[in-house]
Formats: structure tokens, sequence, C-alpha cells
């Protein structure tokens, strides 16, 4: 029953009349619905607390379940922690594993050196079988150690060898002075495919190979030509050792005039420069170490001024197809001037070859600039502008080349009659004149010579006449003068 109707009931137990009841429930009931009224507000009000409290509570244990994966968080970056902490100490373990084993592997190989060492020296005291067994072993052990000593100063590889940082010349040395001969040897062992036997291999033979030879140069592949710069410095301790073991005749200069297998010298193959696939930096790097090599042979003695033109060392170095060596080059040069002039084998001149080769880190101009300047300084009344004009055996001139290799920006020789190029050539030429320090050319007498040398293109006269058109008045007045 409701509150409404058990009131009333409550009601009825008092004496009153109709009319007063009826008036009497009237007002009971406004003051049920009051009461009602207010019991559902505050019902109301006490849930929406409820509801807030219940937020409350949400936030609450949401804060908590934050907290808690937080908490979870740092433990696993603890539990991440201590799992580094424990591979670092593996590891570390590993490494004094590692560590104590190779202690425990020099001292047995220590232990056993001075076993040998015993056993040699009380080698008296044993039977005749045992010493005879211990001479042929030493007579094997010695000749294998030299072969290997030979076989590692002749090393074919780039990164292998003695370029290292563990063996010092001091070592190098110490093994050089045991056994002085590797040093003459000339007998170098290789394998190639056997045609006959697929799948075998058979050993061949280069004579001629010894190592001072090849530590400088190594052909990578077979095809990729590689200059060893950092086996380079190495070439001063063999020639120092060659000689005090009197290795090579004297006029061999401790090896560097012995010939290899193309027959050059090693002051010759100080002229190299790697294969452009090894890049400008590593080309650079050779230029200097060889440069270095030159200096100091020059200072003891090992190096002439007469072997720059005896043995075509500078053309030798612009006939490189690689790099353009220009450190070489100045010193070549400036040690002596003359060799500008020098012809190779085929009647080319340096200033011929300077172009006729692909050089990656000059372009044509800039070569042939740099070459006709050092010409024009040291042999400015003349010689000079004429080499522009000398003929090769094929009747080639350096100033064809260069408008040629200029024109077409050709890496092999080419020669066409079109102008092309021969703006660009002409302006080096009157640059290169015009910055010549050694004074003007004596116009006259270059003309004349150029005149009479069956050697020289009429293309100089053309220039110098062109350059200086009342030239042939001048000529006339020398002329009437001597007469």
């Amino acid at each position: 029953m409701s509150k409404k109707y058990s009131l009333l009931a409550l009601t009825n137990t008092y004496p009153v009349n109709r009319s007063d009841v009826f008036v009497n429930e009237r007002c009971l009931l406004r003051d049920i619905e009051t009461t009602s009224k207010e019991q559902k507000a505050k019902d109301r009000k006490q849930r929406v607390g409820a509801m807030e409290d219940n937020d409350t509570s949400d936030d609450g244990d949401d804060d908590e379940r934050s907290l808690a994966m937080d908490d979870n968080d740092t433990s696993d970056d603890d539990d991440d922690e201590r799992s580094l902490a424990m591979e670092d100490n593996d590891t570390s373990d590993d490494d004094d594993e590692r560590s104590q084993a190779s202690i425990e592997r020099e001292q047995a190989a220590d232990e056993r050196c001075a076993k040998l060492i015993t056993v040699l020296q009380r080698k008296g005291e044993f039977s005749n079988r045992t010493r005879n067994k211990t001479d042929a072993l030493v007579q094997s052990f010695l000749h294998y150690l030299e072969a290997d000593i030979y076989d590692m100063l002749c090393e074919r590889g780039i990164d292998s060898c003695y370029y290292s940082a563990e063996d010092t010349e001091a070592k190098i040395e110490t093994a050089i002075r045991f056994f002085p001969n590797v040093l003459s040897s000339s007998l170098s062992q290789d394998v190639a495919w056997d045609a006959e036997e697929p799948g075998e291999f058979v050993p061949l033979t280069y004579p001629n190979l010894h190592p001072i030879h090849r530590i400088i140069n190594i052909r990578d592949y077979g095809v990729n030509f590689y200059c060893n710069y950092r086996g380079a410095p190495f070439i001063m301790l063999f020639v120092r050792l060659a000689i005090e073991f009197d290795q090579f005749t004297e006029e061999l200069r401790g090896g560097l005039l012995c010939e290899n297998i193309d027959g050059s010298n090693v002051l010759q193959s100080l002229m190299s420069s790697s294969n452009l696939l090894f890049g400008r930096d590593h080309n650079r790097l050779v230029d200097e170490t060889f440069l270095e090599v030159l200096i100091q042979l020059r200072r003891i003695g090992l190096l002439t001024k007469e072997d720059i033109r005896r043995y075509g060392l500078l053309n030798r170095l612009l006939t490189s197809n690689y790099y353009f060596a220009e450190n070489r080059f100045r010193f070549l040069v400036e040690w002596d001037p003359s060799a500008v002039r020098e012809a190779n084998n085929s009647g080319s001149l340096p200033l011929h070859n300077c172009n006729k080769y692909n050089k990656d880190n000059h372009n044509f101009v800039e070569r042939f600039q740099l070459v006709f300047e050092y010409g024009i300084r040291y042999y400015p009344k003349k010689i000079g502008i004429s080499l522009l004009f000398k003929k090769d055996s094929n009747g080639i001139t350096p100033f064809q080349v260069a408008c040629s290799n200029i024109a077409h920006g050709i890496t092999s020789f080419q020669i066409d009659n079109s102008n092309v190029g021969y703006e660009d050539t002409m302006k080096a030429i009157e640059d290169s004149l015009g910055s010549n320090t050694a004074g003007p050319y004596n116009v006259v007498d270059a003309l004349i010579t150029a005149a009479i040398d069956e050697h020289v293109h009429l293309d100089c006269v053309y220039l110098l006449l062109r350059r200086e058109p009342n030239v042939l008045e001048n000529i006339d007045s020398v002329l009437d003068t001597d007469g």
C-alpha cells in the first residue's frame, strides 16, 4: 500500500464528521503530495551525489590503474636495464674468456719456443739419428720461413701484407736482416686455371719480380691497375738493406734500376697512377706519397737529374691514362727544365702526351696550359713557343692535339680539319704568353727557327705572323744590317 492510502487509513481512526473529513482529506492529500515532491527531490539529490561519488571513485580507480601501469612500465624498464646489464656482463665474460684463452695460447707458444731452443742448445747430447733429424727439420724450417717472408713482401692483395699498423718498419727490417736474400729473389709463385684439366690449378712462375717492384704496383682482379701508396715508403728500407747486404750490383742502386717483366724499373714505376676506379682522393695520395719517395731518393743521391731524361720519367708520368700527377710533374720539370723538350720513342713531347690521354682531375685546357707555361717559362725566347708545333713521328703537333681534344672532349687521340676548339686553345696560349714573367719571346728568332726546322709545323709561322704582322719588316732590317 502506498503512503497516500496508508495515511488515509490512519486518519479514519479519528471521530470527525464528513465535511471535516473531506476538508481534512484534501489538506492531507496536499501535504502528502508536498511531502512526496520533497522526498523525490531528496532522492534525486542523493542519486546525483551517489553518481558524483561513483565518478570520483572511477577517476580514482583510473588514476590508480594508470599509476599501476606506470609502475609496470618502470618495472619493465628496470627489467630491460637488468637484461642489458646481464648481456654486458656476458659480453665482458666472453671477452675475458677470449683474453684468457689468448694468454694461454701465447704462454703455450712461448713454452714450445723455449723447449725448442733448449733442444737445439743440447743437440749434441742426443743420438746420431735425433741429431740428423734435428738438422733436417731446422733446414726445412729456415727454408719455409724465408719463403714465407718473401711471399709476405710480395703479397699481391690491396689490403694485405705488411701495410698494417701492427707490421711496423722495425719488424719488417728484423725479418729481412735474418733473410736478406729475399730482397734479390725474383721468382714468385702463383696459380692459374689448367686448360687441359678443368677445375685444376697449375703453378705459374713470374721472373724478375723483386719485392721492391711488387710493393707499389698491383693489378686488382687482373685488370685494374692499383698503386699501393702504403707500400711506397718501404722502398727506402729495401734499398738501404739491399745496399748494406750487397744484394745487387752497385749500378743497380739497391734494386731501383732492376727491370720488371714489362721492362720498367722502380723509378719509372714511381711515375704511375691508379685506375680511375679508385677515385681522385686515392690518386692524390699516390701522387703525394710517390713524390716524397722521389725527394728522399734525390737527397741520398739515388735519383739524379740525368735519370729524368735517361729513363723518360716526365713522358712516362704524362702518358698515364688515369690521373694528371701535378705534384710529380712540377718536381721533375723544375729540377730539369730540359725534360719538356724531350720526346719519347714515338716522337711525342710532354706537350703532346699531356692531352693524348684521359686525365680525371684536370680538363684538357688546364693540362695543356700548365705544361705550355712551363715550356715558355724556361725557354721564353723561341724554343718555348715552337714546342706547340713540334711534329711527332706521325706528323701531329701538340697544337693539333689540343684543338681536337678540347673540341671533342675525347679520351683517345683524334684529328679533324674543323676549327672547333681552336678558340679555346688560342685563348690558353694567349693567356700563358701574357702571364709569362720571363718576358716576351723574340719573334724574329722564333719565326726563323720555325721556318727552317723541318720538325716544326708551318702553323707556327702562321701564328707568329698573325700575332706580329710587322715581323717581316724587322727581318728585312736585320738582313740589311747583316748584308
